[in-house]
């Protein structure tokens, strides 16, 4: 027995446009849940751009001081703050409320589902 008649090859029609046309879709998918960076394209991104993929190169910011503010005597002041871990990603949010003194009158915190950082800062609010 020859290895020719040991195994067939059927031949499968395709095409190469539907191929190509569903990669383009995989990849159009990473990109709108932005799981695909410009990290995966090495030195690529002119053709990330051909096929309309935009990736902004981030500048690294220098830390800066944040200085919490008391409000105005017989006054309270509400601070929130969310954020997640991704864009989408596990996210939380967070509230404080505090007199004049600085005092805490009120806190607390709670994990959100999967959500992006805007989500988590609406709703923090």
């Amino acid at each position: 027995m020859d290895a020719a008649e040991c195994c067939e090859v059927s031949w499968v029609p395709f095409s190469t446009n539907g191929i190509i046309l569903e990669v383009q879709r995989h990849l159009r998918t990473l990109y709108a849940t932005r799981t695909l960076t410009s990290t995966q394209w090495k030195g690529d991104l002119h053709r990330a751009a051909v096929m309309g993929f935009i990736f902004c190169k981030t500048v690294p910011r220098a830390p800066s001081i944040v200085h919490w503010r008391a409000p105005s005597p017989s006054w309270f002041k509400l601070n929130t703050n969310g954020s997640s871990l991704g864009n989408p990603g596990l996210a939380g949010a967070a509230d404080i409320i505090r007199d004049s003194a600085g005092h805490v009158h009120l806190a607390y915190q709670f994990a959100l589902s999967t959500g992006t950082s805007v989500l988590a800062e609406l709703t923090a609010v």
